[in-house]
């Protein structure tokens, strides 16, 4: 697993990324690639997990024919990509290599559950929204919430180097 790099630091913009919007299903190709790699899965057993032509995959995979949506999610799904990951790695900080990243590993996780906690959270409550500056707020009580964990559960791991042995 790759060390983490700091993406979220060097990511900060608080524009639109274009990026994110030009994506394409050609741009996971190298994700798919390493994935496969990473898991002994040849060419010839993704397509016939995938029940497709192997010629027409090594066709998507080589870049020689366009990758269609459809079929990307399906290779994600066979592969067990997640595909918010992808997204974020590749749409708004620009390499694949940080899908391995645990900062957007989290950042997928918090965007899968986010959603429902906070409408559980604020149920019954008059709604406002925070503004940039208190969504910054808030990213900077969440991230040294995580930080803090880190560092806990290093000294935990220090203390007690040979638990379940």
């Amino acid at each position: 697993m790759m060390e983490s790099t700091g993406i979220i630091a060097e990511g900060v913009d608080h524009g639109i990324n274009e990026r994110f919007f030009n994506v394409g299903p050609e741009q996971f190709i190298p994700l798919v690639l390493e994935v496969m790699q990473q898991r002994s899965v040849s060419a010839a057993e993704l397509a016939r997990r995938l029940a497709i032509n192997r010629t027409n995959l090594s066709r998507w995979l080589t870049r020689k024919r366009p990758l269609p949506a459809v079929t990307l999610q399906s290779i994600f799904l066979t592969l067990e990509i997640d595909e918010m990951r992808a997204i974020l790695a590749i749409g708004r900080f620009g390499r694949w290599q940080h899908y391995f990243d645990p900062d957007v590993r989290i950042i997928s996780d918090l965007i899968d559950v986010l959603p429902d906690a906070l409408s559980k959270a604020r149920s019954g409550a008059t709604r406002y929204a925070v503004g940039v500056s208190g969504a910054m707020e808030l990213a900077r009580r969440v991230s040294d919430m995580i930080a803090n964990n880190d560092r806990e559960t290093e000294r935990r791991r220090l203390e007690r180097p040979f638990t379940g042995m």
